[in-house]
C-alpha cells in the first residue's frame, strides 16, 4: 500500500465479538398502566387489520397532563380524522398517550397541528405536545441492535485522547 505520511498510524476497527445483551436491559422497568377503548364501534381484529398496519396509523402524543382521559383525547384528536383506538399509558414522571387512525393522512395532519403545540385540555403544564409516529417494532429492533453494539478500536497512536 502507499507508505503513510509522518505522523499518520493505522487505526483498526471492528465489531466486538460474543456481545452479551444481558444487564437486565427493561427488566427494571415500571409498569405501566394502560387504558384502552376502541372507537369505532367494530372488533379491532379484523384480518384486513393488522399489526403491522395499525402500527403504521398510531401517533404518539407526550407531555399530556397526568389526568387527562382516553375520551377527551379522542375528541381533540378527532379534528384530524376517525380515531380508532386511544392507549392512555400513565407513569410517576409522566402521561402519554396511543392514538391510532385508519389512515396516514389523519397521522400526518395530527403531527402537523399538534406537534410542539399547547392544547389547554390535554398538555403538561411544563411543555408543549410532542406529537409524532409511534415506534414500530423494526424502529426499536434497529435502535436496540445499535445501541448495544460495541466496538474494538486498536492500533491507536500514543497521543490519542478519550475525546
Amino acid at each position: 500500500g502507499k507508505p503513510m505520511a509522518e505522523g499518520q498510524s493505522n487505526v483498526c476497527v471492528r465489531f466486538a465479538e460474543n456481545q452479551s445483551r444481558g444487564g437486565g436491559r427493561g427488566g427494571g422497568r415500571q409498569r405501566r398502566q394502560e387504558q384502552r377503548q376502541n372507537y369505532s364501534g367494530s372488533d379491532s381484529s379484523s384480518d384486513s387489520d393488522s399489526d403491522a398496519k395499525r402500527r403504521e396509523t398510531t401517533v404518539y402524543c407526550g407531555c399530556l397532563r397526568f389526568e387527562v382521559g382516553k375520551d377527551l383525547l379522542a375528541q381533540v384528536f378527532s379534528e384530524f380524522g376517525r380515531v380508532h383506538d386511544v392507549v392512555v399509558i400513565s407513569r410517576p414522571s409522566h402521561t402519554s398517550a396511543l392514538i391510532r387512525y385508519k389512515k396516514m393522512r389523519h397521522c400526518k395532519k395530527a403531527i402537523k397541528k399538534l406537534n410542539g403545540k399547547r392544547v389547554a385540555e390535554i398538555s403538561a403544564q411544563t411543555g408543549n405536545l410532542m406529537v409524532k409516529l409511534a415506534e414500530t417494532d423494526r424502529d426499536k429492533q434497529t435502535r436496540d441492535q445499535f445501541s448495544s453494539t460495541k466496538l474494538f478500536v486498536g492500533f491507536l497512536s500514543k497521543n490519542t485522547k478519550a475525546d
